[in-house]
């Protein structure tokens, strides 16, 4: 049968890679585990070829130990929201209830999730407990998307606008507050936490016409 594959992402082991199947571009879609050097592929969920059960899955994410796959599910006639599921044992749960998620989902070292909805970023524990709302009123075109949370879980920065305006922010969790760093987006830590990097967009004069390109700084 045909199908496209979407949102690889490497275990933190490196050993193997999680990634979205959808058959016949049904939006029939399946969570797949794949080894590393391709010897070995798992389907993690179901997956059923009756239209009137279609499903979208995305942004699949090991949690920091590799033990559990998080992920969102989209179904308009069961529970949509982010799931998590047993590596090993294969047992799946839903751990919060959304019916849109914008961008993508980050899991720290401590085992919390992050997700965003338009421009509310939500924080949870790996059960879904001890939700925190950081944002603001909802704005789907201008929604803090490009997360990651810091080495030490204490912090996330995020990318704020579109791709002519976006500033980078880091919000505290604890305090709940947030600060701008500088303008660009796709921001992410480097493993020491003390040095991120960024990408800007620049054009090779003031025309508006020319070509963007990008540079990533440090």
């Amino acid at each position: 049968s045909n199908y496209y594959d979407a949102d690889p992402q490497f275990s933190p082991q490196n050993q193997e890679i999680v990634f979205v199947r959808d058959w016949n571009n049904s939006k029939n879609d399946a969570v797949m585990l794949l080894s590393e050097n391709g010897d070995q592929l798992i389907r993690l969920t179901d997956n059923f070829n009756d239209p009137s059960k279609k499903k979208q899955i995305s942004y699949p994410t090991f949690s920091y130990d590799g033990k559990r796959i998080y992920y969102y599910y989209y179904n308009s006639q069961e529970a949509s929201g982010i799931y998590v599921i047993d590596r090993h044992s294969g047992i799946k749960r839903q751990i919060y209830s959304s019916t849109w998620i914008s961008n993508t989902i980050e899991v720290s070292s401590k085992g919390d999730v992050a997700f965003s909805f338009g421009k509310y970023l939500f924080v949870a524990d790996s059960s879904g407990n001890q939700i925190l709302n950081l944002g603001e009123q909802f704005a789907r075109n201008s929604a803090w998307n490009q997360f990651k949370f810091s080495p030490d879980g204490n912090s996330i920065i995020v990318s704020d606008g579109d791709y002519s305006n976006a500033q980078i922010k880091i919000i505290d969790l604890q305090t709940q507050t947030s600060r701008i760093i500088c303008s660009g987006w796709s921001p992410s830590f480097l493993p020491d936490g003390r040095i991120l990097f960024i990408t800007k967009r620049f054009f090779e004069s003031k025309n508006k016409n020319d070509v963007p390109y990008d540079r990533i700084y440090f």
